[in-house]
């Protein structure tokens, strides 16, 4: 899914280089540029994070005992 023309792939390092130009991690991302961007194109799982959060949110929920009902 492309987000304002961009793929995935581009944004990822669009966002390294910017990061560089800027100086974050610069020192870092210079070294390990190609590992940094295939971690974030291919290890990043939309699904799998969804499901963390919604177990996460779950637990929260459960843990109040549903106290916050009133406020739905």
């Amino acid at each position: 899914m492309a987000i304002s023309g961009m793929t995935l792939d581009e944004a990822v390092i669009r966002a390294v280089d910017e990061c560089i130009e800027q100086g974050i991690l610069a020192d870092f991302l210079r070294k390990n540029k190609v590992e940094a961007t295939s971690v974030s194109i291919f290890e990043y799982n939309e699904a799998e994070e969804k499901e963390k959060m919604r177990k996460a949110e779950y637990a929260g929920g459960y843990k109040t005992g549903g106290a916050d009902r009133e406020n739905l």
